[in-house]
């Protein structure tokens, strides 16, 4: 079982005031933020949304926590997968725009080549992950939805282990972005600008790794689990 670093009963206040990055999670989910001394247990409730699962976003988002989770239920899934599709959003109209604009201004302050290899770079897995976003939004999600009014309504042939496929592939792409950012290659002045391209990088890198393991530890299982059920 997991090291608890806070549970139902903590003011979710102190949760985002201690770790800033949770209210991402809380913004994907629709919670509200004025929270006075609310506990998880009645943020969560008061939005129709699972304690449980909540608490499982928390941990694997923030922790990358591995160990056992808080049970859900399949019935958790419409809730999963509004938050993967809100994620989607801030990536494609917020943290990818950020990087290229970055990028860009770089090349306006400098005479090195350097920023239109990573502009190329960047752009092309920009265009990868877009691609598999367009992948999760019109196949993998609305099979998951159609699979919860029951078999006769999901995809003929098609499971959720062709998903796990398309998403293992775009981790491969992203740790090569992040080696050539960040590992290899060497942006000439101006600095404040090289230090604003790895920070947003990283959080980037840091979220989308986020995104990976809860449709790894959260999503896949439980969707696994219902397939498991109309197939007995």
């Amino acid at each position: 079982m997991h090291s608890a670093k806070f549970g139902n009963q903590t003011q979710a206040a102190e949760v985002l005031l201690r770790y800033p990055l949770a209210l991402k999670i809380f913004e994907r989910l629709n919670l509200p933020l004025s929270l006075g001394d609310k506990t998880i247990d009645r943020v969560a409730t008061e939005a129709g949304v699972t304690p449980a699962l909540l608490l499982n976003l928390l941990y694997v988002s923030l922790f990358h926590s591995q160990d056992e989770l808080f049970r859900l239920e399949p019935s958790d899934l419409p809730a999963i997968v509004s938050y993967l599709e809100q994620s989607h959003h801030y990536y494609s109209l917020e943290a990818t725009p950020e990087i290229l604009r970055i990028i860009r201004t770089i090349g306006e302050a400098t005479t090195s080549r350097t920023h239109a290899l990573v502009e190329n770079f960047f752009q092309q897995y920009s265009l990868e992950v877009d691609r598999h976003f367009s992948y999760e939004n019109e196949v993998a999600f609305p099979y998951i939805r159609r699979l919860l009014r029951g078999p006769h309504a999901a995809i003929n042939g098609y499971s959720i282990r062709e998903y796990k496929q398309q998403h293992n592939d775009i981790e491969d792409k992203l740790s090569d972005l992040q080696n050539l950012l960040i590992r290899y290659l060497s942006l000439e002045e101006p600095y404040h600008l090289r230090r604003q391209l790895f920070i947003a990088i990283h959080l980037l890198g840091e979220d989308l790794s986020a995104h990976t393991c809860i449709e790894n530890r959260i999503l896949i299982p439980l969707v696994e689990k219902e397939e498991a059920k109309w197939k007995k």
